[in-house]
C-alpha cells in the first residue's frame, strides 16, 4: 500500500489510464460506486466514509481528478468505481455497489499519515485481465495517485 505524508501538501490527484479505449457508461467514462457518472469515491475504510472526486478525460483514456487533503482524515483508503471498454467488458475498481458479476475487479488501495514519512510516494498500480472460460478482455487501468 502507498503512504502519503500529508504535511506541507493540499491536494490528493487521482488519475487513471486505460491501456484501451473506453466506452460510455451512461453520460460518462467513469462511475463512483454508486453509479453516479463522471466521478470514483475515496472512501476511509476504518470510517466508512466516502468522498465523491469529479473526474476529466484529460486526454484520450486518461481520467484526473483531485479532492483536498484537509477534508481527509489519516488512515486507510480505496478508490471505488467502474469504467467499461468500447466492446462492453467493465472493471470494477475496488468495489461496485451493483455489480453485473462478469467484471474484472481493480484494486485501488493508499494511506494517508501525519508526519510519520518525508516527501510523497506515487502509486503506479497495473493490473491486468484475466480471461474467462468465453475469452473475455477487460479494461486495464493503471492509477497514478498524488499529493500536491
Amino acid at each position: 500500500m502507498t503512504i502519503f505524508n500529508r504535511n506541507g501538501f493540499a491536494t490528493l490527484v487521482v488519475s487513471l489510464q486505460s491501456d484501451e479505449g473506453l466506452g460510455i457508461l451512461d453520460t460518462d467514462y467513469i462511475e463512483d460506486y454508486n453509479g453516479v457518472d463522471a466521478q470514483v469515491t475515496v472512501y476511509h475504510i476504518s470510517s466508512a466514509t466516502s468522498w465523491p472526486v469529479v473526474m476529466s478525460l484529460v486526454p484520450t483514456n486518461l481520467l484526473k481528478g483531485q479532492i483536498a487533503l484537509a477534508g481527509l482524515p489519516d488512515g486507510d483508503y480505496d478508490v471505488r468505481g467502474r469504467v467499461k471498454d468500447t466492446f462492453g467488458n467493465y472493471s470494477v475498481i475496488t468495489a461496485f455497489a451493483a455489480p453485473n458479476g462478469t467484471e474484472d475487479v481493480i484494486i485501488i488501495l493508499f494511506t494517508i499519515l501525519s508526519g510519520v514519512i518525508v516527501g510523497w510516494v506515487t502509486a503506479n498500480i497495473r493490473s491486468y485481465p484475466r480471461l474467462s472460460a468465453n475469452i473475455r478482455s477487460y479494461p486495464r487501468l493503471s492509477a497514478n495517485i498524488r499529493i500536491y
